[in-house]
């Protein structure tokens, strides 16, 4: 849960969760500002464009199950908690 309250939005490269996008920049496009982007357990190698301040993490004690291989990232503001 975010801290607004909100449930995160979720990237699921695997498909298996419901209501999940499967790249970061489709989440970044359906998020709002100041959301917070769950990135599940998984490889993502994309182009982000992060053009709203948002809190992007990996679920904790999976963080090294999730890798981001990004070519390309713009950013406005960004917050990445590894």
């Amino acid at each position: 849960m975010a801290a607004d309250g909100f449930p995160p939005v979720v990237v699921d490269a695997s498909g298996r969760e419901e209501d999940s996008f499967p790249t970061i920049e489709r989440a970044m496009k359906a998020c709002n500002t100041h959301d917070r982007i769950l990135v599940l357990p998984g490889t993502y190698e994309e182009c982000v464009l992060l053009d709203k301040p948002v809190e992007i993490c990996g679920r904790e004690g999976k963080t090294n199950e999730t890798i981001i291989k990004v070519r390309l990232v713009c950013c406005a503001g960004l917050l990445i908690r590894v």
